[in-house]
């Protein structure tokens, strides 16, 4: 039988960390290359750990809602859920059943909102679903 340590178990915690970091930010570097030029492996590692404390505060934890979430956060800043009050509303969205529903939403009205023209002060409309 097969007994793993801790130390193993993080270590390969860590790992998989690791792996994860390096596909986000090969993702962050193909989607968004202008905004990604200039920054280091290690910033952007750094820059990925932060959003994924973020999203984690808004219930989003798996790998397509981090990477939606912090694909918004590279595009609007790393802080936009303070600057943008539509933002903040869609994440903490209590009509929205899950996490990954709201980190959807999100990324669906932060395209929106950068294709919006130079005025900027307010994102489309929610659109209403019917059931």
């Amino acid at each position: 039988m097969l007994t793993l340590r801790q130390e193993q178990t993080d270590l390969f915690a860590r790992l998989e960390l690791e792996r994860f970091e390096a596909r986000v930010i090969a993702h962050l570097r193909q989607y968004f290359p202008q905004r990604m030029a200039s920054v280091s492996e290690q910033n952007a590692r750094g820059l990925v750990r932060f959003c994924m404390e973020r999203a984690r505060r808004y219930g989003i934890v798996t790998e397509r809602s981090l990477v939606l979430y912090i694909s918004v956060a590279v595009a609007l800043g790393s802080r936009f859920d303070q600057r943008h009050a539509w933002a903040a509303e869609i994440l903490r969205d209590p009509f929205i059943a899950t996490p990954e529903a709201r980190v959807e939403e999100l990324h669906r009205r932060a395209v929106e909102f950068l294709d919006a023209p130079q005025e900027r002060a307010a994102p489309p409309a929610r659109r209403e679903v019917s059931l």
